[in-house]
């Protein structure tokens, strides 16, 4: 089994973020690969994914929920393939958030997929908390929201892993690196890998 964990601080309360996660309806915005996610009943999702060329629809099943503090699933059958979201409150409006993804070792395995994905539901996290908190005489939409968070929708899902480059920067929010897996000094990418 292959592990691998990335982390982010999100600048939104843990509550906030705890229920953007519960919205598996938006996992394709941020989620490569990912065409849609059904939540079937209250244990089991329906996943439909694009990868190398093919589609594919498979179950998972919700292996824990415990408010604000966790949520995780397990592919049924073959893959082996889990993700466990773990939030932990850093201040009334940060909220540090670590995916821990692993799958059978011998497995074309998810690479920094999982990286990206989490860098992208940050920035939607943090564009939708900014929104939620306009007020009356401040409202801010359209293209003055996209400037602000980087981009908008779009920016949410071209910002990284599109173009050249990775699109990562401090402002990504990574919190730690490990020079094993070719972080180094100035790195903000976290990839923990264990075999």
């Amino acid at each position: 089994m292959v592990s691998m964990q990335h982390e982010v601080a999100i600048q939104a309360p843990l509550a906030f973020v705890y229920n953007q996660l519960l919205k598996f309806e938006d996992y394709a915005t941020f989620m490569e690969g990912v065409q849609w996610v059904e939540l079937i009943n209250d244990h089991l999702l329906e996943w439909s994914t694009t990868y190398d060329g093919g589609e594919q629809t498979w179950q998972a099943t919700l292996t824990s929920q415990q408010t604000n503090a966790e949520l995780a699933w397990q592919a049924t059958g073959k893959s082996g393939y889990s993700a466990t979201f773990t939030l932990a409150e850093v201040d009334p409006q940060q909220t540090h958030l670590r995916l821990t993804v692993a799958y059978q070792d011998g497995n074309d395995g998810p690479t920094q997929r999982p990286m990206h994905d989490l860098v992208r539901f940050k920035r939607m996290a943090e564009a939708r908390w900014q929104g939620s908190q306009a007020t009356v005489g401040q409202v801010r939409s359209g293209p003055e929201l996209a400037r602000q968070v980087g981009g908008g929708a779009s920016g949410i899902a071209n910002d990284v892993g599109g173009g050249t480059g990775t699109g990562l920067n401090e402002d990504a929010g990574m919190v730690r690196f490990d020079e094993t897996n070719g972080g180094g000094p100035g790195n903000d990418i976290t990839a923990d890998e264990e075999r």
